[in-house]
């Protein structure tokens, strides 16, 4: 019997928008290093008919936390060359979705984008043999390397077809059971 492609944006989205206990098990195996989250609510479940007409869906899954920390879940099959500056588009408007007038910045919370690609991110030998990668904003001098921004976006891409001890994931099963 063969199975349906879960990194078909459709699947993915049918898969994991309805079943916020299987979204939140494959996030925290991305971040596995981090603590646990329980996503509570997907705010974005519908695949709306023009959807399916186009080419793919536009955005993945849009999840909330019980700590209100926004969760951004993509799939990306092909490499797309402006694909790095539309993950970054999503993770912005994801924060800056969260305020309305009058309200304090202070009340912005974390958002986390989980990308899945099918794709090598880096071309760089040292880095293509990796899979998981965190991305902050920080100062770029090595030497400043925990002057950071905070934590108000943190952006995990991880290469779907690496071995799982590849993956950076503190149980090297943890990613085996979604790809």
């Amino acid at each position: 019997m063969r199975l349906l492609d879960p990194k078909n944006d459709y699947v993915f989205k049918r898969l994991f928008a309805v079943a916020p206990d299987l979204l939140t098990a494959l996030i925290n195996a991305v971040r596995s290093d981090d603590e646990p989250l329980e996503v509570i609510e997907v705010l974005n479940p519908r695949i709306d008919p023009e959807d399916l007409a186009g080419k793919f869906i536009v955005q993945g899954i849009l999840a909330k936390d019980r700590h209100g920390r926004r969760i951004n879940v993509e799939t990306q099959v092909k490499r797309y060359d402006p694909w790095s500056a539309r993950s970054t588009y999503y993770l912005a408007s994801a924060l800056t979705k969260q305020m309305a007038s009058g309200q304090s910045y202070a009340d912005l919370k974390p958002v986390i984008g989980i990308h899945l690609l099918d794709f090598d991110l880096f071309t760089d030998p040292e880095q293509s043999q990796q899979a998981h990668w965190c991305f902050e904003m920080r100062l770029p001098l090595a030497a400043c390397h925990q002057t950071g921004l905070g934590t108000r976006i943190e952006h995990h891409r991880t290469r779907q077809s690496r071995p799982a001890a590849q993956r950076h994931c503190a149980k090297p099963e943890c990613l085996g059971g979604f790809f």
